[in-house]
């Protein structure tokens, strides 16, 4: 019976030692990356100052350049643009001058440049009622800038107006193209 008890335990110490060998050591796991749309816009200088204090400025009128102005990603294609919350720039005493007086042109900037070619254009007519691409692309981009030009013409619309400031706010958008 001792020879029965001790083969027996040798077969269960065996099939033991087989079952351990038989386990799994790897898995697998299905990871599901999900892609959304997406876009993102900043502007750097809250305040652009064009001014007038000649003559000749009165006459041809002023511009302001400003590097990397606007920094935009997009996970694909996208398009900037730019719109007036007004008709107007409203100066002293309720003085307006007329938006539609102002322009911007839009250049790469000095960081991440947006991929392929992108179409840089120039409004050479802001105004309030619609939005204007400055910035066209077919492929996205990651925190790419872009310069911004702005232009205010000068001439009749700026002769006979009271001194001061006058403000018009800008809103740039972003979206896919």
């Amino acid at each position: 019976m001792k020879k029965f008890l001790t083969l027996a335990a040798l077969l269960v110490v065996g099939f033991s030692v087989n079952q351990a060998k038989a386990q799994t050591t790897t898995g697998t796991a299905n990871l599901n990356v999900t892609l959304a749309a997406a876009q993102n816009i900043s502007v750097t200088s809250a305040a652009v100052e064009l001014e007038f204090s000649t003559a000749e400025h009165y006459n041809t009128g002023v511009e302001t350049p400003v590097a990397n102005h606007i920094t935009a990603s997009s996970s694909g294609g996208f398009m900037i643009s730019v719109k007036a919350n007004s008709a107007n720039l409203v100066g002293p005493n309720t003085s307006v001058i007329p938006v539609t007086t102002l322009s911007v042109v839009a250049s790469a900037g000095t960081y991440n440049p947006a991929p392929g070619s992108p179409n840089y254009q120039t409004v050479a007519s802001i105004n309030n009622t619609v939005n204007q691409p400055v910035v066209t692309s077919g492929g996205g981009a990651n925190a790419a800038t872009f310069n911004i030009k702005y232009k205010a013409s000068g001439g009749a619309d700026y002769i006979n107006k009271e001194t001061g400031s006058y403000v018009a706010t800008l809103t740039y958008t972003i979206a896919p193209n």
